[in-house]
């Protein structure tokens, strides 16, 4: 598979959040000319904060085809999607009910569920419906935005801690 990657460095944290947004409007656009609908994995945390609030402007929001996009998340906490360290709770009330998207194409983690494998199982099925994958492929996204960390915390990267074995199925996160 080629790439065709940038690297982009942004002045501060509002440049990123304005860059980023159009990169993202851009993606969407691309994504429902070509293929009718745009599917988005969205990231937890801090970082994408001011991107998601930025997404929800009129000068962004009125540029996205909400009704033809589909948004999924690629990590959640362990706690229920009201809970104020949800990623969910995060990405609703800084973007997702501010913006036109039909509910029933916004698909969270259902990370507060008790059995983990489970409700890992689960938004896997959840994928595979939505996505159109068969058993053993790999889900498929138009954009996966990935967060960092902010100085002083720690990431899996940079973890002691051994990191999840490698799988073909989502799974949650121990550390959150």
């Amino acid at each position: 598979m080629a790439s065709d990657a940038n690297l982009t460095v942004c002045a501060d944290p509002a440049a990123l959040a304005e860059t980023a947004a159009n990169l993202i409007v851009d993606a969407a656009t691309d994504a429902v000319r070509e293929r009718g609908r745009f599917t988005l994995c969205l990231a937890g945390g801090e970082t994408p904060r001011a991107t998601y609030a930025r997404l929800a402007l009129p000068a962004f929001s009125e540029r996205m085809r909400w009704d033809r996009t589909w948004v999924f998340f690629g990590d959640e906490r362990a706690v229920p999607p009201e809970h104020p360290e949800s990623n969910y709770r995060m990405a609703y009330e800084t973007l997702l009910s501010r913006v036109p998207i039909p509910p029933t194409q916004i698909f969270r983690m259902r990370a507060e569920h008790a059995d983990a494998e489970a409700a890992a199982a689960a938004y896997a099925a959840t994928l595979a419906e939505a996505l159109g994958t068969r058993r053993g492929e790999l889900p498929r996204f138009d954009l996966v935005l990935l967060g960092l960390c902010s100085p002083g915390l720690r990431c899996s990267a940079k973890s002691s801690a051994p990191s999840p074995p490698c799988t073909s199925r989502p799974h949650r996160s121990r550390s959150g």
